[in-house]
């Protein structure tokens, strides 16, 4: 009787396939011809810091610099319709004290606040948010293995932050009209 539920399962599951092709659906990382690649080799970045804080602008020239190899991994296209916009802002608390009253592991929260222009109208196409939180630990008398957790952690911030927008930008120039109006 077991492999009768079993076959019965794939009967279903073989029947379903067309249903899902048939309602436009397909896998994000599907291999495409090229047709969504334009778009995002068409935006160019500009990146700005919340303020005029030192961490702030590391964090937002890391992130420029992720974002870039993302969008343009073979350097900037040569028609560039859209511009990306996003303002970095930094938040770092500690989360953890050490008896002796010094910090022993803070948290870092990023934020990228997005809005693609288009160049030809200057209208805003998309606009949108995302952040990671991030972790490091601060050990004490132990300055540069400090100083490589927070650098360590700035920089995993900012990657999954740019590949988040570019997944973003990706489904936005997929299907442009189904993107949400910008408010």
């Amino acid at each position: 009787m077991s492999w009768l539920n079993r076959l019965a399962r794939l009967a279903c599951v073989v029947a379903f396939i067309p249903a899902l092709a048939g309602c436009g659906f397909e896998p994000m990382y599907a291999k495409h011809d090229g047709a969504d690649a334009p778009g995002l080799m068409a935006a160019r970045v500009g990146v700005v810091a919340s303020s005029n804080d030192p961490v702030q602008r590391r964090v937002a020239m890391q992130f420029a610099a992720d974002l870039e190899d993302r969008l343009n991994p073979n350097g900037a296209a040569a028609g560039q319709e859209y511009q990306l916009k996003a303002l970095i802002v930094v938040l770092e608390s500690a989360v953890s004290i050490s008896p002796d009253g010094t910090v022993a592991r803070s948290n870092m929260n990023v934020s990228a606040n997005l809005a693609l222009i288009r160049l030809a109208d200057g209208v805003t196409v998309y606009t949108g948010k995302t952040y990671r939180s991030v972790a490091y630990n601060n050990v004490a008398n132990a300055y540069y293995s400090t100083y490589v957790a927070r650098e360590d952690a700035i920089k995993r911030a900012t990657t999954e932050l740019a590949e988040d927008v570019r997944m973003r930008l990706a489904a936005y120039f997929a299907h442009p009209e189904a993107a949400a109006k910008p408010s």
